[in-house]
């Protein structure tokens, strides 16, 4: 039974160190594009029409996660039920 308890201890410990780790916030090129399910021209697009905030950095692109969340948040479209 204290084995048991022990263990069970245990598997909470790890599940909450796992759920406080900081979750990655910036994305390369190629993370927002798998994140976002895009291709390479259309996060260009997004970009240089200045729907997709992003930093340059040495050469490098980057963009923040809770930004991108944020576009996608503000982009809802109403659907008309007039036919």
């Amino acid at each position: 039974m204290e084995q048991e308890l022990s263990k069970l201890i245990s598997t909470i410990e790890e599940l909450t160190n796992a759920l406080c780790e900081p979750k990655k916030v910036w994305l390369r090129t190629k993370e927002a594009e798998r994140y976002l399910s895009i291709s390479s021209t259309q996060l260009h697009i997004l970009k240089k029409d200045g729907v997709l905030p992003f930093r340059k950095i040495g050469g490098l692109i980057y963009f923040k996660k809770e930004e991108i969340d944020h576009v996608l948040d503000s982009s809802n479209v109403e659907v008309s039920n007039d036919r």
